[in-house]
């Protein structure tokens, strides 16, 4: 199913954009220069929001924190190796990343477990 007709059950801005997690309003952050300079230092991938329009628009405030201290030489390593990798869903009812993940339930003070 083409992506100009899917009907995601779930807003994709509603996910960061490297780590792929459910991210509340007061969490997300916006994808900045900063960040997709250094996710690319760090990761060796571009961050190019242009070609997939369908993929997260955000990121979470946990990973904007782990690649500055990054950057600035206070932590040697990220809290993983690989970013989610996002690709296009062909079908969102088994495909789509968002519409699979439950978040039902989900607050603020349940989140991290």
């Amino acid at each position: 199913m083409s992506s100009s007709r899917r009907r995601c059950l779930k807003n994709s801005d509603h996910f960061c954009y490297i780590c792929g997690e459910y991210v509340f309003n007061d969490c997300r952050k916006v994808i900045s220069e900063l960040v997709k300079n250094t996710y690319f230092e760090y990761f060796r991938m571009l961050l190019d929001k242009n070609e997939q329009s369908w993929a997260p628009n955000c990121v979470c405030k946990s990973c904007v924190k782990y690649l500055r201290l990054w950057k600035s030489g206070k932590r040697n390593a990220f809290k993983f190796q690989t970013p989610t990798i996002w690709r296009e869903p062909r079908n969102h009812l088994e495909d789509c990343y968002f519409c699979t993940v439950n978040v039902n339930g989900l607050n603020t003070k349940n989140q991290a477990k």
